[in-house]
């Protein structure tokens, strides 16, 4: 946009509220080309004196994942040809099912998916051994 000999320069924009596209309005700093987050507790969503707090992961669907590696982990330690397998899957529901337990929500699903990982393990063992 053209401005005439002796007018004063256009206002900074507003890019979206809370970001700046322009900040030479403040002395001391310089333009810059990517937008800058304005840090005030409005931008952040909160006052002043609270800081800003992220909501927790929630860790539901790591019970689903837990009992799910401990029921294909079953299913591979039935039959002698996958029974290897069976390690690799109990492997990943014993952590998963036990990262559950920490959640009062999940903990019976989080210790189920243990408890089927470790009586899977058990299985392809003995069907290893015995065979």
């Amino acid at each position: 946009m053209a401005t005439r000999k002796g007018s004063p320069p256009p206002p900074p924009r507003q890019l979206r509220e809370g970001v700046a596209a322009n900040n030479l309005a403040e002395p001391g700093l310089a333009l810059t080309l990517v937008p800058v987050a304005v840090d005030s507790g409005e931008a952040l969503g909160g006052s002043e004196g609270d800081p800003a707090r992220q909501p927790e992961a929630d860790i539901r669907p790591l019970g689903w994942l837990a009992l799910g590696f401990a029921v294909l982990s079953a299913l591979f330690a039935a039959s002698y040809l996958f029974s290897a397998l069976a390690y690799l899957s109990a492997a990943l529901a014993v952590p998963l099912g036990v990262v559950a337990r920490g959640e009062e929500r999940i903990r019976v699903m989080g210790t189920i998916a243990v408890v089927v990982a470790v009586v899977a393990v058990v299985c392809a063992t003995a069907l290893l051994v015995l065979s």
